[in-house]
Formats: C-alpha cells, sequence, structure tokens
C-alpha cells in the first residue's frame, strides 16, 4: 500500500469516527482522499523541480498550462501506476530542459507551431482509454473548455510577445508541444477502440 493511501485512510478513519462522513462512504473518501494528495505532491514536486533547475517561472507556467490542458485533452495512458508515476515525474524536467532550447526557433515559427498543437488538441480532445471512455457529449463538452482555454492561453502568449518574454513563451510553447506528442502517442497506443454507448 502506498504512503498517500495510508494517509488518506487515516483521515478518512478521522472523519469516521468523529461523524463528518457516514461508513458507507469510506471508499469515496479514501479515493478523494488520495487523488487530492497525488495532486499536491505533484505540485510541490513541480515547484521543487523547478527550484532545483532555477526556473521557478517554469514551474509556474507549467502547472498553469500543462496540467489543465492534459486534463481535458487527454494523453498516453500508462499501463501501471508504477509506470505513470515515473513518466508524470520526467514530464516537468523534460519540458524544463526543452524550453530554452525553442530559443533557436525564429518567434513566427514557434507561434505556428504553437497554433498547429492547438488545433490538434482541439480537433482531437480526449483519448478512449480501457478505464474511461467519452461520451459524443463528454467529447464536445471537452472540445468547448478547450477552445476557450486556448483562447485564454492565446491571448496571454500575445501579450508574453508584445513584452517580448522570449523565456516564458518558450516554455508555454514547450508545453502545449508536449501535450500534443502525449495526446497523439495516446491515440497511436490505443490498442481497443472504445464500446459504442447508446
Amino acid at each position: 500500500m502506498s504512503a498517500l493511501k495510508t494517509v488518506s485512510k487515516s483521515i478518512t478513519e478521522m472523519m469516521i469516527e468523529n461523524h463528518i462522513v457516514d461508513e458507507s462512504s469510506r471508499s469515496l473518501y479514501v479515493y478523494s482522499y488520495e487523488k487530492l494528495l497525488e495532486k499536491i505532491c505533484f505540485i510541490v514536486y513541480i515547484f521543487g523541480i523547478g527550484t532545483l533547475m532555477d526556473c521557478i517561472s517554469y514551474s509556474i507556467v507549467f502547472s498553469l498550462v500543462f496540467i489543465p490542458v492534459r486534463s481535458f485533452c487527454g494523453g498516453i495512458h500508462a499501463g501501471t501506476k508504477r509506470k505513470c508515476t515515473v513518466l508524470s515525474a520526467l514530464i516537468p524536467p523534460l519540458v524544463f530542459l526543452a524550453s530554452p532550447y525553442l530559443e533557436l526557433l525564429p518567434v513566427e515559427l514557434l507561434f505556428s507551431i504553437y497554433i498547429l498543437s492547438i488545433v490538434l488538441l482541439i480537433l482531437f480532445p480526449c483519448i478512449d482509454h480501457a478505464n474511461k471512455f467519452f461520451s459524443d457529449t463528454r467529447k464536445a463538452q471537452l472540445r468547448s473548455i478547450a477552445l476557450k482555454y486556448f483562447f485564454i492561453l492565446t491571448i496571454a502568449y500575445l501579450i508574453l510577445l508584445f513584452f517580448r518574454n522570449r523565456d516564458l513563451i518558450n516554455c508555454l510553447s514547450s508545453c502545449i508541444i508536449m501535450n500534443v506528442v502525449f495526446s497523439m502517442w495516446g491515440r497511436l497506443t490505443l490498442t481497443a477502440p472504445p464500446p459504442k454507448t447508446a
């Protein structure tokens, strides 16, 4: 059992003993607290990596760009929780290391790649997986969220261009490009078609 699961069980047990939640909801609360603790640990990890790599601004951009986009656009699904953890741990340092190299591209080309990446993420908003299938209605909702979020991100991108903040432009672009890579990788490795929903 993972340390996070142990902590989430302890929190839930304390809440049940204090009559804050009902015993029948135990598994729901254990699961919910475990997921919440995973997210908190991941954010702490992102800022820890940013601090170690002396790029805390990248941690902020990553938290505001990569994580939300990944949540509604999906991506590759690792076969096990351990593989998922390792893959998730590799993504922030990869984005942080790749970002400065985008400086080599002319800003016009980088913006074109950014726009193409957004178009791909809007056209393919989420990926069905053995554990999670999306109805056509849910896919339409996610596409709508993606359109609004990408509009806001593009305004932010243009503001960064206006202020010539190439460093943050590179990181924002790297986050979007990495999302496209994982989204397309997820599509290519999807082994079984999702079941048809009524």
